[in-house]
């Protein structure tokens, strides 16, 4: 049976109609007993699969047009979303319509949220309201893209600048990047400002726009703006942190800006503590804030409250006898010459023995130009025993000078007050055994011996030397306006008298003038001979003298002349005494 329906025929039917063939309405061309229907239009559904413009649907619904296939969600009439595929150019276009924005919701378990939005205006909105800042914007690769591979292209359409622009809550920008279009430099900034620039060619500046120079040719500038401040720290949240910092004249006095400050904590509670200053004149502080000495141009000053030191090492296991350990050279610039810097002076550490624990004997060298050359030679050695060498390489005494032309030592005091060369033995005491003033003037405590410093003798020792006056006692003068002093020299135990009696007009003697007395030095033995003279206006008289000891131990000398040898004479012998009488004396002994 076949129940037909057309135009605007209604059929009711108040109980069950089973058809077991087919029904057939104006718009479908049949529904069959399995419940396929087929209409005249295009619509067709078959296993679950509904088909429009096809009678195969290979998806939930599938859309089939000869051009421009398009579904439409409308209300009202009025179109507010549409999907349009366009054969002609490949395109598939998702629009929204008559100024409303195109959203895209997603489920957030108990219902949905929006998560993107593209504006009428074409601007897009990406939402995330995932507590764990999950990816807001993911590009991801496309193999037959080329260079575009997980691309994001801004660009603004005209003449200005694309830039990726960071605001909250509808508010003004708080901060950008963009390109520059005139350099091609990619910019930063924040707060309306810039703040860093990669340049086309690579190189980055830190900084204020207004401030730095893009002319410098250095890869990495930080430049602050018109106030010193921190140019760089390096920071760790338990150990404390380090800062290089720009400061105002750093070590010095104006107003110039230049001068450079490295500071740290060694832990998280000490307080920040400058390690290191460069001032704006260059010269490099270690442990001070300002000059140690501001009268000199010293490049390197360094100071500590526990005596500052600095180290050179030699990091090798296996330093062998002669291996430099370290050195200090000094450079002239002789532009004159070729290469400009040559070594003038050296300063060194060298091995004297193969290194290892326990064995590590060195010596220190000294390396100086000599007039006239240009190369740098030892002149100076100190040796691991502490022996001193000048112009020798191997001392084998504490003090040891060498010289093709002759060998001079000399101790010399440019002030008023003189200087001393001395030797002090090894007595507890520190007694100076040894010295020689600024006069020439030798001082030695042990003697001249002139046997050999192997085989000294002591018979040949000179141990005492010494000038000075005595008082001569000549019996039975009376002096009167006359003038007498005496004179010796002591040599070892040799002594040499002299003296000398002017007579005046008040001269006289009480009796017989037969000896003299008051020696310096008592006589090891009598009978001494010396040499007397005597003169006046009108003759001479000389004779020889001879030493007694008397019982008391005293010396005493009497003058013979011819058979009478006990005395020289008197007022009348050998002729009368006046004021041009002079007496003369000189006797040579031997001494206790």
């Amino acid at each position: 049976m076949a129940i037909v329906l057309r135009g605007s025929n209604t059929s009711t039917f108040s109980s069950s109609v089973s058809v077991g063939g087919t029904i057939t309405y104006d718009d479908v061309k049949e529904i069959d007993s399995v419940g396929i229907i087929t209409a005249r239009s295009g619509l067709h559904v078959t296993s679950g699969n509904l088909g429009i413009g096809t009678d195969s649907p290979d998806s939930l619904l599938t859309l089939n047009a000869a051009s421009n296939p398009t579904f439409k969600i409308k209300t009202a009439n009025t179109v507010r979303t549409a999907l349009i595929s366009d054969t002609g150019n490949s395109e598939t276009v998702l629009a929204s319509y008559e100024s409303y924005p195109l959203v895209f919701s997603a489920s957030t378990g108990g219902g949905t949220a929006e998560k993107l939005r593209i504006d009428s205006s074409g601007n897009l909105t990406a939402v995330n309201t995932s507590s764990g800042g999950a990816t807001t914007l993911k590009v991801g690769a496309n193999a037959t893209s080329g260079v575009n591979n997980g691309t994001i292209i801004i660009n603004n359409g005209g003449t200005g600048d694309g830039a990726l622009q960071f605001d909250y809550e509808n508010s003004a920008a708080r901060a950008k990047i963009y390109v520059y279009r005139s350099t091609q430099d990619l910019i930063f900034d924040t707060a309306g400002s810039e703040r860093l620039r990669i340049l086309s060619d690579g190189r980055v500046k830190i900084g204020d726009d207004a401030n730095y120079s893009t002319s410098s040719g250095a890869k990495l500038s930080v430049e602050l703006m018109s106030t010193a401040g921190t140019i760089l720290e390096v920071a760790d949240q338990t150990a404390g942190y380090s800062t290089l910092e720009s400061v105002k004249n750093a070590g010095g006095g104006g107003s110039d800006y230049g001068g450079y400050i490295l500071r740290g904590r060694r832990d998280a509670d000490d307080d920040t503590i400058e390690y290191l200053r460069v001032d704006a004149s260059g010269r490099l502080l270690l442990g001070t804030q300002s000059l140690i000495n501001t009268s000199t141009a010293s490049n390197f000053q360094i100071a500590s409250a526990f005596g500052p030191r600095i180290c050179i090492a030699r990091n090798d296991t296996d330093t062998d006898d002669g291996n430099l350990i370290g050195a200090l050279d000094f450079y002239g610039n002789h532009t004159a010459t070729a290469g400009g810097y040559e070594l003038v002076g050296r300063m060194l550490c060298e091995a004297s023995e193969n290194h290892t624990d326990g064995s590590k004997a060195s010596d220190l060298v000294f390396h100086t130009c000599t007039s006239g050359t240009d190369t740098a030679n030892e002149k100076v050695r100190i040796t691991s025993a502490g022996y001193l060498g000048v112009a020798t390489i191997n001392p084998v005494h504490p003090l040891e000078v060498h010289s093709s032309t002759g060998t001079n030592i000399v101790a010399k005091s440019t002030d008023g007050n003189g200087g001393y060369l001395n030797y002090s033995g090894l007595a507890s005491n520190g007694t100076t055994t040894f010295s020689v003033n600024h006069n020439g003037t030798i001082y030695t405590a042990g003697g001249l011996n002139f046997g050999t410093p192997s085989s000294p003798v002591t018979s040949k020792t000179l141990d005492d030397y010494e000038e000075g006056t005595w008082n001569p006692t000549i019996n039975n003068l009376s002096l009167g306006n006359g003038t007498l002093a005496g004179h010796y020299t002591k040599i070892g135990h040799i002594v040499h008298l002299s003296f000398r009696l002017d007579g005046g007009s008040t001269t006289s003697f009480t009796g017989n003038m037969d000896g003299i007395s008051g020696f310096p030095f008592a006589a090891a033995f009598a009978s001494n001979t010396g040499y007397l003279t005597a003169s006046n206006s009108s003759n001479n008289w000389f004779g020889f003298t001879t030493m007694y000891t008397a019982s008391t131990g005293s010396n005493y000398i009497q003058f013979p002349i011819g058979s009478t040898p006990n005395y020289v004479g008197n007022n009348s012998i050998p002729f009368t005494w006046g004021s041009s009488t002079i007496l003369r004396f000189n006797i040579t002994y031997r001494t206790t």
